[in-house]
């Protein structure tokens, strides 16, 4: 599969491939071709479709529910570059996190909690991108590196940027969690476990091939999950509700609102 187009925004100044060929020098291994690709076109930066999820499921910890243990997602901050600067450096951050990551592994980005989005550049797992944790990861000195904390995100960089989904907050007390999700991302997302996923993929299996978005609404209070695709060509919304404690669903079709022409009624 080729790897989709992403917008990502505060980019460092393009690079060569010779400034690619004196990093994989440095880090003593060749990196994969669609990373390479990634590099030279984007060179770090922060995307507009920031979630991603995980293969694996995480061991529950504090901070996260069981349920979001079984099939977790988590974002990306930042895609580190390569650059002189002293922040999102790839190469810097090689140096700092060789001792933290297992071998083979090298940090390509972040997400908000200073957890590590990693590539293998080892022979067994080559090209692979894995979800390294802060918590449960080794004290720096102590131990050799573990892979305990490490889960693995997509079998390889092209299926990372395709599973790369956006994600919204709406609400203050009735809380929403707004996932909205391409043709690429929505199988990703659909297949690591994740709760009601057969309802989901019923669903959402009826779409035309005219359908760009994919949205999954969550809702905080009771993860309830609110499904919802438009098709401009009918003028419709659908939409299916799933309650989440029962797995009952209904669903419903709505008119799409023109707003070009609403406007003009309320003028």
């Amino acid at each position: 599969m080729n790897m989709k187009h992403i917008e990502v925004r505060k980019c460092k100044d393009p690079i060569t491939i010779e400034e690619i060929l004196e990093a994989e020098g440095t880090i003593g291994a060749k990196l994969p071709s669609d990373y390479v690709e990634h590099l030279l076109k984007y060179n770090g930066g922060h995307p507009d479709k920031d979630c991603y999820p995980l293969l694996e499921p995480l061991p529950y910890y504090n901070r996260i529910t069981k349920a979001e243990a079984k099939s977790y997602d988590s974002e990306i901050a930042w895609f580190y570059a390569i650059h002189d600067g002293e922040y999102s450096n790839l190469l810097r951050e090689y140096k700092f996190d060789g001792d933290r990551l297992p071998k083979g592994l090298i940090a390509i980005g972040r997400n908000s909690f200073g957890d590590l989005i990693c590539m293998s550049v080892g022979m067994g797992n080559y090209g692979k991108v894995y979800f390294w944790t802060l918590e449960g990861s080794v004290q720096l000195g102590e131990e050799e590196p573990w892979w305990d904390n490490v889960f693995l995100i997509a079998n390889s960089f092209t299926d990372f940027i395709n599973s790369l989904y956006s994600s919204n907050i709406e609400g203050d007390e009735d809380t929403n969690f707004i996932n909205i999700h391409d043709k690429y991302s929505l199988p990703y997302y659909l297949n690591n476990g994740r709760k009601h996923a057969e309802l989901m993929k019923s669903f959402f299996a009826k779409t035309p091939t005219e359908v760009e978005e994919f949205i999954v609404d969550k809702i905080e209070e009771n993860n309830d999950l609110i499904l919802k695709y438009e098709v401009p060509s009918e003028k419709k919304r659908y939409i299916r509700y799933i309650t989440d404690k029962t797995g009952k669903y209904k669903d419903a079709i709505e008119d799409m609102v023109d707003y070009s022409s609403q406007e003009k009624i309320d003028a």
